[in-house]
């Protein structure tokens, strides 16, 4: 009972359960789930801490992310079609199209686009301060899909970046659905029938937009990386797996910076003080004639209070891996076909590493510019780290310097703010702020 406690605990209340079988059984744990069928299903380990993180990342040859979207379907359906993409891949395979696909995220490449991020942001963050109150969530949603649309996929219409930016996100959210895991009838009306029109919705819509990109460069932006990655043989890959990478890619780098931004946002209104030293540090700085990358990271403050802001709330909270094959981590032997999960939520969390890590301190990363890579996984690690994290962690400085300097929110949703049953750390309900009557986050 208490595996399935443990199990049903995921869907419903995953921060929570998290937090309370590494207190109750400590840093590597394997749950065993009960089987009603033929089959005993395969157990399920969950990792926690640095050590543990170090040793996963060691035999990523031998693991593979799960799919993106879970909610698997009939093998005609575009659903199912869409859901194996390059991230479900593993070893060489997945190594060799990383290489094709990331070239645009590179360093060198996103240093120079902060000027062109600050005037995408400047008309958007300055017409959320017109409104008497706005959902923070689709705020910062909407400011990440026009920035990442425009500076990565090469799509400089804000009104269609938007259009397939929440299209991608709300087939995310669906395969999320409590009621797609147990349900899965294909008759109007019921969720599951929504979720395959879905699909089918956002492959039409990918498909012209992938399309327009044929014969530029390869290396143009993401959408020509994704069109032209080839197999190790050189040959192209199927369609249907071209717009499952293309549909990953968008997601992820819509999720990771918003959600990273979100958080930072919250935490800074639970803590005006550290708000305030902030804006001193911009002000002092002369940020708003100063925005370039090499600008930004010249204030300590601001990658503190970013790097504590994804310490607390990384906008993943699991990041759920299967093993290819049997393999050992540490001393625990994992048969091939297991679930695996590491949790940054927790490893950022751990007293030996952080003191008082429930405390929002962003002093603790003085004299830090790069966090340890087993101890911070924000943006995962290793060969998975996310090819996107310098340009989420750009992003996220710009938008906490400009909202900080703009005169900050009020945050009107109090108290604690539930999250899905997913591994992003998305809010299951809108989180109201507005622009700030004191001038001041609060």
């Amino acid at each position: 009972m208490a595996a399935l406690k443990a199990f049903l605990g995921f869907y419903t209340s995953p921060m929570d359960t998290a937090s309370r079988i590494l207190r109750k059984y400590g840093n590597a744990v394997s749950i065993t789930l009960p089987f009603f069928g033929k089959k005993p299903l395969p157990d399920a380990f969950i990792f926690f801490g640095a050590e543990n993180n170090r040793q996963v990342y060691a035999k990523w040859d031998d693991l593979r992310m799960t799919a993106l979207w879970p909610i698997s379907a009939k093998p005609d359906t575009v659903q199912q079609k869409i859901r194996h993409n390059y991230m479900c891949l593993s070893g060489k395979t997945h190594r060799d199209i990383s290489n094709q696909i990331e070239a645009p995220l590179n360093r060198g490449q996103i240093r120079k686009l902060s000027v062109e991020m600050y005037a995408i942001m400047k008309p958007v963050i300055d017409k959320a301060f017109t409104e008497d109150k706005f959902d923070l969530v689709r705020f910062h949603k909407d400011l990440s899909i026009q920035c990442i649309f425009n500076l990565l996929f090469g799509e400089p219409d804000a009104e269609r970046a938007l259009r397939i930016g929440h299209m991608v996100d709300e087939l995310n959210l669906s395969n999320y659905v409590k009621a797609n895991r147990i349900l899965k009838l294909d008759i109007p009306g019921l969720p599951f029938h929504d979720l395959l029109r879905q699909a089918e919705a956002v492959k039409e819509e990918l498909t012209q937009w992938i399309r327009e990109v044929d014969g530029l460069p390869a290396n143009t932006n993401l959408r020509t990386s994704v069109l032209n990655m080839t197999d190790s043989d050189g040959q192209p890959f199927s369609f249907d797996f071209t717009i499952g990478c293309l549909g990953s890619m968008v997601w992820a780098a819509i999720d990771t910076p918003s959600l990273g931004s979100l958080w930072t946002t919250v935490h800074l209104s639970r803590h005006p003080e550290i708000a305030e030293k902030l804006r001193d540090e911009l002000q002092a700085a002369g940020f708003s004639e100063k925005t370039s990358t090499e600008e930004l990271n010249k204030l300590p403050y601001l990658n503190g209070v970013v790097l504590e802001g994804l310490r607390l709330s990384p906008p993943g909270a699991f990041i759920p891996l299967k093993s290819v094959r049997d393999t050992v981590i540490g001393s625990v032997k994992i048969p091939a076909n297991t679930a695996i999960y590491l949790c940054p939520r927790e490893t950022q969390r751990d007293p030996a590493i952080y003191p008082d890590p429930e405390e929002f301190r962003p002093e603790r990363w003085a004299g830090i510019q790069s966090p340890d890579a087993y101890e911070f996984i924000a943006f995962s690690g290793g060969v998975r780290r996310c090819p996107g994290a310098s340009f989420a962690t750009i992003y996220m400085k710009m938008v906490i310097a400009m909202l900080v300097e703009r005169g900050g929110l009020e945050l009107l949703t109090r108290g604690p703010i539930p999250v899905r049953s997913a591994p992003a750390m998305e809010p299951l309900k809108p989180v109201m702020a507005r622009p700030s009557r004191s001038g001041h986050f609060c």
